[in-house]
């Protein structure tokens, strides 16, 4: 018969790390609000480099949150939810924000 070895457990640096990166897609997208409003304030209009500004942080954070979870899932076993519970409402407020800004931007 043939035994498993046992999971490793994470250690606590790993758990307070893990918990600011579920929190990643977050400051993500805080930071393409960001970059809209500045663009706004600026007189900016659409291009290239505009929607790179509102792209880069959010996929930069989202790809950091990936290879974390993927890594957790192999090493350790965790789950690592993509916007922890008390981050879902104000996402939700930043991506209605977002979505606002990139509409004044586009007038």
């Amino acid at each position: 018969m043939e035994r498993k070895p046992l999971q490793k457990q994470p250690d606590r640096d790993f758990l307070q790390f893990a918990r600011w990166v579920s929190g990643a897609p977050f400051f993500g997208l805080a930071a393409a609000c960001g970059a809209a409003a500045v663009l706004l304030l600026r007189g900016g209009e659409w291009s290239l480099s505009t929607a790179l500004y509102l792209v880069v942080p959010l996929a930069g954070m989202l790809v950091l949150y990936g290879v974390l979870a993927a890594v957790a899932k192999a090493w350790y076993g965790l789950k690592i939810p993509l916007l922890p519970r008390v981050l879902r409402l104000p996402a939700l407020l930043l991506a209605a924000a977002l979505v606002a800004l990139c509409i004044a931007l586009a007038r």
